[in-house]
């Protein structure tokens, strides 16, 4: 005979137990790097790892130039220093004195500006095209997951009011000014635990970096398809992310990202049939 199951076993996890693990974890990350301090100074989170997405960046420049022929580090910081120029200092200046706001690194910016100036600089340094396409949607999945990454920790980028997902504080929620400025624009959901959409979002980005990079090694050497993959992947996530972020009115119909990434999709997915 079989003895019967003792009734005051405890589980593990008892029903609804991964949910609170899970909560709880989530606002312990963002708790803990809200106390990140650097010689008795406080340090902001996003700031941290967006300044980590520019090291990063600087080496995978490092490994091309150990893996590609032609793609010098001396060539590298010419076409990087003038993409800079044109970008920060041409396009978004101008964007700023237009406006008269403060210009925010944006998706639709990177597809439009820094891929193009990235290309134009590289054709400028002589860097391998093939190459320097291939380091572009490297880098750009790199710096997207970063940035999302970054976005988590500082509370922008959230998603829609979800029983499983992180809480923000008012204090973790609060606008920086100054030389560097960082708005996550919260509408009034502190203390509703939402969505990581940003920390979804950066692990979608890792992967897809992770993908392209076991490819380029696969092949032994770029070969200039990466980018329009990238953003093929990229786009199709979006348009669907969109529909979790929050503020989204699924009465409104597709907004303006969503329109964005269903044309990129089609030309990413256009040059890929006929490459």
């Amino acid at each position: 005979m079989h003895a019967a199951p003792d009734s005051r076993r405890v589980r593990l996890v008892r029903p609804g137990g991964w949910t609170r693990l899970i909560n709880a974890g989530l606002d312990r990350s963002i708790a803990a790097a809200h106390t990140l301090r650097a010689f008795g100074r406080p340090l902001h989170p996003y700031f941290l790892v967006s300044d980590a997405s520019v090291v990063l960046t600087l080496l995978l420049a490092a490994g091309f130039s150990r893996l590609v022929e032609g793609f010098t580090l001396s060539a590298f910081a010419f076409a990087f220093v003038f993409m800079q120029i044109l970008y920060q200092g041409l396009y978004l200046a101008t964007k700023q004195q237009l406006t008269g706001l403060k210009p925010k690194p944006c998706f639709s910016d990177m597809c439009f500006v820094v891929i193009p100036a990235w290309l134009l600089s590289a054709w400028l340094a002589d860097l391998p095209m093939a190459a320097a396409a291939d380091f572009a949607a490297l880098s750009l999945a790199l710096v997207l997951a970063m940035r999302r990454l970054a976005s988590f920790f500082g509370g922008s980028h959230r998603g829609k009011p979800s029983r499983c997902g992180v809480r923000y504080e008012a204090e973790q929620l609060r606008r920086v000014r100054g030389w560097r400025e960082f708005d996550p624009r919260s509408k009034g959901n502190t203390g509703v635990r939402v969505l990581p959409l940003a920390l979804i979002s950066s692990a979608v980005c890792f992967a897809l970096f992770g993908a392209l990079s076991l490819r380029v090694l696969e092949l032994g050497q770029p070969d200039g398809w990466a980018l329009p993959r990238l953003l093929l992947s990229v786009s199709m996530y979006r348009f669907v992310e969109e529909f979790y972020r929050e503020g989204h009115d699924p009465e409104a119909g597709l907004n303006s990202a969503q329109r964005l990434s269903v044309g990129l999709a089609v030309a990413s997915a256009i040059a890929l049939y006929f490459s």
